[in-house]
């Protein structure tokens, strides 16, 4: 749930909202947004639905990236698991997939 957490703090930074302005509205302590935004503890429900309201904002589209991200990573998996793959030949596409991520 870090993804949700940095979403968070981004949109409270934002509108010049701090930790304390946030959990005031909320009705929480400001350790606790410290927390979601840390991605300590997982908002619950009726929290994320508190944040959405008191941050002029919509959640649904970053849950539907994180799935999808999540989706993509388990094929991944499930390729390597299928391929067999030996912990040298898993260091070697590591190290290709970096390479790829830094020339751009």
């Amino acid at each position: 749930m870090r993804i949700i957490g940095d979403v968070i703090k981004r949109r409270r930074k934002e509108l010049n909202m701090t930790q304390n302005q946030l959990s005031e509205k909320l009705g929480v302590s400001s350790t606790f947004i410290c927390k979601i935004e840390t991605g300590f503890t997982p908002p619950s429900e009726k929290h994320l639905k508190a944040i959405e309201e008191a941050l002029e904002m919509d959640f649904s589209n970053y849950f539907t990236t994180e799935n999808q991200l999540l989706n993509k990573w388990k094929t991944v998996i499930n390729l390597f698991e299928e391929q067999q793959l030996q912990p040298e030949d898993v260091k070697m596409l590591i190290h290709f997939i970096t390479n790829i991520k830094k020339t751009g």
